[in-house]
């Protein structure tokens, strides 16, 4: 038994003084890799502009007629997070210009006209659905929910100032 252990002690020590001694070695020469041809990588800004909402150049958003712009519809309730901007533009578009289905693009398009767009709306608007304001069954159909309804009532400045 003595003398298995001291021969792998013997092993051990040899190894460990010289660390190249242990690195296996090549036999073959190793044939230089062919470089085949990359795909192509697809541009980000059009996947990105895509998922997250464009400009929807159709929607009027000034307040024609009876019918207050969105920026003075805005001013009417403390939204200052994405969050309450989500919700304040989707009471608009819905109650004020009777849209529906309502869309990432007019979301979108609402964010552009009262000044920064969110780098991340989309993002943006399942974190307000999460937080149970908006029912969001995809991107191209987004409504407001009881609690987005009663958000509204609860932060117009006007009613407070009552």
């Amino acid at each position: 038994m003595k003398a298995i252990y001291s021969d792998f002690k013997e092993s051990l020590s040899s190894a460990s003084s010289s660390p190249l001694a242990s690195a296996p070695k090549r036999t073959h020469p190793q044939a230089p890799k062919e470089s085949a041809p990359k795909p192509k990588a697809k541009s980000k800004a059009k996947s990105a502009s895509s998922s997250n909402g464009k400009l929807d150049k159709s929607l009027d958003l000034s307040g024609t007629g009876n019918k207050p712009s969105l920026k003075d519809f805005l001013s009417d309730f403390k939204a200052t997070s994405n969050i309450s901007k989500n919700i304040v533009f989707l009471e608009y578009l819905s109650s004020v210009l009777d849209i529906s289905p309502i869309t990432i693009d007019h979301i979108y398009t609402c964010h552009d006209a009262t000044g920064k767009i969110p780098g991340a709306l989309k993002q943006s608007l399942y974190d307000t659905s999460a937080a149970g304001f908006i029912n969001l069954p995809s991107i191209e159909d987004i409504s407001l929910a009881v609690k987005g309804i009663n958000w509204i009532k609860e932060n117009r400045v006007s009613a407070q100032k009552n």
